[in-house]
């Protein structure tokens, strides 16, 4: 027998699609692309890798089965049959068993459940996924709602300015790098994984601005030490957050 064939030169790949350097005796170079060749069953392309020869096994016949789910459409809903390919034949009849999400009227509430269109419950087929009902929940966030539209104001409250003391204005003007810098360590606590954050020794003015900031980033902070050690250690907490308009 002769021995394998090194050189490189051009061939084809196995879907046939490319044209590929490969070792001389490598039959069907792959160009890593899915096959995408048509099956016997007339609805269904390969999903394997690029290769050659068949694409299925013996026993594969034309119009026939080839296994795969169907994937068509479903005529009262947007998903597709699960069932395994069924040529020349209509797709089975029955409620859809795919997840969807379902809602209340107003849209507060959802959950998820299955679509059950196209079952024996027609009601299903035109609900548009409406299926539970309101609480008094969804009254109160229906009058906040209309309290903001009537107000001018957003209604999850991100256009709020937070009213800062003329104490931490004052702090901003006369040590604007200071206020800075405490601000992107607390707006770091709050994005990071860490639980607190520890500050260096400082005078009682600056641990002042930094208590009067926590508040506004709903942070708890505290003192400790004596002088002149005192610092101020600040803890994040699940209300933490940042302000729409920082200092």
């Amino acid at each position: 027998e002769c021995p394998k064939c090194y050189a490189l030169t051009q061939k084809q790949c196995g879907c046939g699609r490319k044209m590929m350097t490969s070792k001389c005796y490598v039959e069907y170079p792959c160009c890593g692309d899915l096959c995408k060749k048509p099956l016997l069953c007339g609805l269904h392309n390969c999903n394997k890798a690029c290769h050659g020869g068949p694409c299925e096994d013996s026993s594969a016949e034309q119009e026939k089965s080839c296994g795969n789910p169907c994937n068509a459409g479903k005529l009262y809903c947007d998903h597709q049959c699960t069932a395994p390919c069924h040529p020349n034949q209509n797709c089975p009849q029955g409620a859809c068993d795919s997840n969807v999400t379902i809602t209340c009227p107003c849209g507060n509430i959802t959950e998820q459940a299955k679509c059950l269109r196209g079952g024996s419950n027609t009601a299903y087929n035109n609900d548009n996924y409406i299926r539970l009902e309101c609480t008094d929940d969804c009254a109160m966030k229906l009058r906040r709602r209309q309290l903001a539209v009537a107000f001018g104001r957003a209604e999850d409250g991100s256009d709020i300015v937070p009213n800062y003391s003329i104490f931490l204005t004052n702090a901003a003007a006369s040590s604007p790098k200071f206020v800075a810098r405490v601000e992107d360590q607390l707006q770091h606590l709050i994005k990071s994984d860490e639980a607190n954050i520890r500050f260096p020794p400082m005078n009682s003015f600056y641990r002042n601005v930094i208590h009067q900031l926590t508040e506004h980033y709903k942070l708890e902070s505290v003192s400790y030490d004596h002088e002149p050690y005192r610092n101020v250690v600040v803890t994040k907490n699940l209300r933490s957050t940042i302000p729409n308009v920082t200092l």
